[in-house]
């Protein structure tokens, strides 16, 4: 959800418009590597299909992200959601993908309240 939101947001807030790009394929945003797909990653991406995230003011926000520390759910409403720290969660089966969202992203830089879901 966070990389789709991050790409969603640079869409409409062009992170490299002197390259006609909304981001690039390096580390400076997200890095793509080709034949590198994973069925389960790619099984979580169609769950979120049709779904996307907004701030407390209705607006899609810069979902950003961390690999933050393994085996630590990371910093609540940090405004970045750690890698690791989903797969914390995600390990134990306490929270939803959305309960994550909430973990992070509420009552942070990128939302004054509790974010929501929205339907496309």
């Amino acid at each position: 959800m966070a990389v789709k939101m991050y790409g969603w947001y640079h869409v409409y807030h062009p992170k490299w418009p002197s390259l006609n790009a909304d981001v690039k394929d390096t580390t400076a945003d997200q890095v793509f590597i080709d034949n590198t797909e994973v069925s389960s990653t790619t099984t979580a991406i169609n769950n979120v299909g049709g779904v996307g995230l907004e701030n407390s003011s209705g607006a899609v926000f810069e979902t950003q992200y961390l690999a933050g520390t393994q085996g630590q759910p990371g910093t609540q409403s940090s405004g970045k959601m750690s890698q690791w720290g989903t797969k914390y969660w995600a390990d134990q089966g306490t929270k939803t993908y959305i309960q994550m969202c909430h973990y992070y992203y509420d009552n942070s830089d990128k939302s004054s309240g509790a974010i929501a879901t929205f339907s496309y």
